[in-house]
């Protein structure tokens, strides 16, 4: 029996530590100083190339959520997605853990979005 192959979801806005685990990055412009989230190849304020990449915070605060009862093919319900105030940023994505309430303090972690018979698919998630 072989095992499923894991397919990494939006890479781009995350990076896997030594220890296997996914930190939100964010970008900061060296021309003007904007900062940005997701991260971009050009400053969307002065257009600039030379784009800093930055760590995010690895826990934040839940700002809002909702809870769907009914999902697409691979995934379970019910299950919650919100936004989460990480650093500078308010960032969205799936919520897993204990049940959400705004104001809670979230920890971001590598997690399965979604699995089917041919793979796993994994992303950075929320863990309250």
């Amino acid at each position: 029996m072989s095992e499923k192959p894991i397919v990494k979801l939006a890479e781009e806005l995350y990076r896997e530590t030594a220890e296997g685990e996914f930190v939100l990055v964010s970008g900061t412009c060296e021309e003007c100083g904007f900062e940005m989230f997701p991260i971009q190849q050009q400053c969307p304020d002065c257009f600039s190339t030379k784009i800093k990449e930055e760590l995010l915070p690895t826990e934040g605060e839940l700002y809002s959520y909702t809870t769907l009862y009914t999902a697409p093919a691979g995934f379970s319900a019910p299950y919650s997605v919100g936004n989460a105030d990480i650093g500078k940023f308010r960032i969205y994505g799936m919520i897993e853990g204990e049940e959400p309430k705004i104001g809670a303090k979230v920890k971001v972690k590598k997690g399965i979005i979604k699995e089917t018979e041919e793979a796993v698919y994994v992303a950075y998630k929320y863990k309250v």
